[in-house]
């Protein structure tokens, strides 16, 4: 029987993971969270993954979901490493890992002590985050996350001058403290600049909505997008490396209508065609079954000392999903959204009913605006929560995350069919994939604490799990 107390905190990481109802928590440092302070070197609620352009290193964003510590953290995995014990087989296995009695072509190993993790790139940050996304900048890149618990967007710039991730977001505290850095209040964006930057700052500033969650960052453009789950709305970052900081420079909500509870949220965010300044952003709700789409006035930037603070959301077409997703009796609930070939098929995640819907989102040649025309419908595992599309020599593959199966199923949506299910860990909630050095797919493990390592490479062990990291795994 499970202790009540843990039950308990089953429970509320399993509603902050949903988007549920959680209170949510400042993160402002003192005493008392001191004493009880994030372990540096532990994986705990992952709820973010973001891989750096090099293939060597994995970020991780720590929800601390059961609030177990007085924060959550951003801490870095050296995957290189992990590719090293994974080809040096059996005869190279160190003390900190062990062969799976159950799956003989995993390891296992502990993060805790090892290598693996980095304790010295942990810094802290607010609790329950979300989406965790890398932006490359010149020498390193600058990673961003959607925190409930703040509300904030708050991020960090990476350094690897010195060969392991530095990560900065706050100004002197790592001298002051022999605990993580705690990202200060420069580094959390709490509030949208509307107006031009010449206006006072007392007219200038409004706070950001609550409940960030879902966060999409277009590279080229250096524009973020972030959704809102309590309030439906969708908040416009200006991530240009040349301004001091990254600036949230507006915000709009009336994509959707409240449904019959009450209830509004925006979910997922997705380009359709980055970089194109004139492109639509396509956005899903778990209260409606509807796609909602919008542009960005004025999306190419202006001269570098400029804030883009001119701006603005603007609404675009909006299309209902067939009514066939929508099952009777119950609430509509889409979930994510990607693209592929160019933007001329989105793939759509419905979780009741759960199915995978491929829309045509080619442009009509009488309009100039996409299809948006369903073309296939595939079904897939029970709660899903969120897809990843991958496009190779192979072909384009759907990775659907499973967090109540404890599985990644693997869609070729071309022909129409789940081609692999994968066991990764209770609770897995967020993937990212790597193509180079080696192809591989890393996946969080929500409730477990840990990070499956999955290997994408055609062969015998394409979509076999070879590591699993965490101490949970050892233990």
């Amino acid at each position: 029987m499970i202790p009540a107390a843990t039950h308990k905190l089953s429970q509320i990481a399993l509603l902050a993971l949903l988007g549920l109802a959680v209170s949510p928590l400042t993160t402002g440092c003192s005493a008392s969270e001191d004493s009880i302070a994030p372990p540096r070197d532990r994986l705990y609620h992952p709820a973010g993954l973001a891989v750096d352009p090099s293939g060597d290193w994995l970020y991780v964003a720590n929800a601390n979901a059961d609030l177990r510590y007085g924060n959550g953290s951003l801490v870095a995995l050296d995957i290189k490493k992990a590719d090293e014990l994974i080809a040096a087989g059996p005869g190279g296995r160190p003390d900190y890992c062990t062969t799976s009695a159950l799956s003989p072509g995993t390891l296992l190993c502990d993060e805790q002590g090892s290598p693996l993790l980095e304790p010295r790139s942990t810094v802290r940050i607010g609790n329950f985050a979300g989406e965790l996304r890398y932006l490359p900048r010149p020498g390193g890149g600058r990673l961003i996350t959607a925190v409930r618990g703040d509300p904030s967007v708050t991020w960090a710039d990476v350094s690897l001058a010195s060969g392991i991730p530095v990560l900065t977001c706050a100004k002197g505290a790592s001298a002051t403290t022999g605990l993580a850095t705690t990202c200060d209040e420069t580094h959390r964006i709490t509030s949208v600049a509307r107006v031009p930057a010449t206006a006072s700052a007392s007219d200038d500033m409004l706070r950001l909505p609550g409940e960030p969650f879902g966060l999409s960052i277009d590279e080229t453009l250096e524009l973020g997008y972030v959704t809102h789950l309590s309030t439906g709305h969708v908040t416009l970052l200006d991530l240009r490396g040349s301004l001091p900081a990254p600036l949230a420079i507006d915000f709009r909500a009336g994509f959707f209508t409240a449904n019959s509870a009450g209830d509004l949220t925006a979910y997922a965010v997705q380009p359709r065609t980055p970089g194109n300044p004139d492109g639509l952003i396509y956005l899903t709700s778990r209260t409606a079954a509807r796609i909602a789409t919008f542009r960005v006035t004025s999306a190419l930037p202006p001269p570098a000392s400029e804030a883009r603070t001119g701006s603005r959301l603007v609404p675009g077409p909006t299309f209902d999903l067939p009514a066939q997703f929508v099952a009777t009796g119950s609430p509509a609930d889409v979930r994510g959204i990607a693209f592929a070939d160019a933007g001329d098929r989105a793939y759509v995640l419905s979780r009741a009913p759960a199915q995978v819907m491929v829309l045509d989102t080619s442009l009509d040649a009488a309009t100039g605006l996409p299809r948006n025309q369903l073309v296939d419908q595939i079904e897939v595992c029970a709660q899903p929560s969120l897809l990843r599309v991958r496009e190779s020599a192979a072909g384009t593959r759907v990775y659907v995350v499973c967090f109540a199966a404890g599985q990644v199923w693997v869609v070729d949506p071309g022909a129409a069919r789940v081609v692999d299910v994968i066991d990764t860990g209770r609770g897995p909630n967020a993937i990212a994939i790597r193509e180079t050095p080696t192809p591989r797919a890393y996946v969080a493990n929500f409730v477990d604490g840990t990070i499956s390592v999955i290997d994408l490479v055609p062969g015998p062990t394409e979509h076999d799990v070879l590591m699993q990291i965490g101490t949970q795994v050892t233990r």
